[in-house]
């Protein structure tokens, strides 16, 4: 833990300068920045919602938006999504935020990077966003949300026959996570490929990482292996409505990955970013994936897809046209 009082500093990309009271930073930057906004008592979206389903988000991305039901126990709860390309006869991708409980539009700018312009599938998982925030903590875990990746792609792609699967920070703990429980069933998997970029394995590496780099690097930390260019505003968007009852580094601390447990996993790319606080547990995923496809970004931390804009693009849609047999 990182227990000392942090004075009056700016914190999380150059654009977003806001003083911070003394906190422990790990919550502020770890994984994906979930308390940034809560913790300082900037604006909270809570559940406001717009009609179950609109269309048209914009006119330069048409979209179709939504809630899926999801169970827990006897009680229900409404996750939002945003579907673009519906139209689109390629295979779907769903993408997985980080947090826990930073909302999805952060991964919005992705969707310009990809030239195949397949159904792209973003969802706020319970406790952010736009999806329902309940207050009980029970409501919250790994494996729960996992089912609840299972009930969106069959709510949105009705009958599916084939998916890729894009987590960023702590949604490629879900993504792997997923794959996982899709390989305990009888059925065949539908994931056709999988995508973890900047996720980390272990957390307790990740952690050590980052206290580390803080201490060597007190006044450019961030700028450095968080966020390294001005965040744009789907990020302080999501910062606004990030979640505050299942959030932090500190509810998922003890996640460590097992190995496979289908022999017939998925191609999987693991991008890491060469400047990233999360890299050396990122490194991790050899060790649990050793036929898995590493790159890392240079130039790049955190947020690479913001950062290196045409790398990242080009390194996922290369990845997709090879495992779909046009690359």
């Amino acid at each position: 833990m990182i227990s000392k009082a942090l004075p009056l500093m700016v914190i999380i990309c150059q654009s977003m300068a806001f003083s911070m009271p003394a906190v422990d930073r790990r919550d502020v930057v770890l994984l994906a920045p979930s308390l940034f906004f809560n913790r300082f008592g900037l604006p909270f979206s809570g559940n406001s919602r717009s009609s179950s389903v609109l269309k048209g988000c914009n006119d330069d991305n048409p979209c179709t938006e939504g809630f899926v039901t999801v169970d827990r126990g006897d009680q229900q709860f409404k996750l939002y999504y945003r579907l673009y390309n519906s139209d689109s006869p390629l295979d779907p991708m769903v993408l997985l935020h980080g947090g826990p409980s930073l909302p999805s539009q952060y991964l919005y700018p992705i969707i310009p990077l990809l030239q195949s312009k397949r159904p792209l599938l973003f969802f706020d998982q319970l406790g952010c966003g736009k999806s329902d925030q309940p207050r009980n903590t029970k409501f919250y875990s790994i494996d729960q949300s996992v089912e609840d990746i299972k009930t969106v792609l069959s709510s949105v792609f009705l009958n599916y026959s084939s998916i890729h699967v894009l987590g960023h920070s702590f949604g490629g703990v879900l993504a792997y996570e997923f794959q996982q429980g899709s390989s305990q069933t009888d059925e065949p998997s539908r994931i056709r490929s999988l995508i973890l970029s900047n996720a980390p394995t272990s957390m307790k590496v990740a952690n050590d990482a980052y206290e580390d780099l803080e201490r060597k690097n007190p006044m450019t930390f961030v700028q450095k292996y968080v966020c390294q260019v001005d965040a744009p505003p789907e990020l302080q968007s999501a910062f606004q409505s990030a979640g505050k009852v299942w959030s932090g580094m500190d509810v998922v601390l003890q996640y460590v990955p097992q190995p496979p447990k289908d022999e017939n996993f998925p191609p999987t790319l693991v991008v890491g970013g060469a400047h990233d606080f999360a890299l050396p547990s990122t490194e991790g995923w050899k060790e649990v994936l050793p036929f898995a496809t590493y790159e890392v970004l240079e130039d790049t931390s955190h947020y690479p897809f913001y950062e290196r804009k045409d790398a990242y693009g080009d390194l996922i849609e290369s990845f997709l046209q090879k495992v779909e047999g046009n690359g």
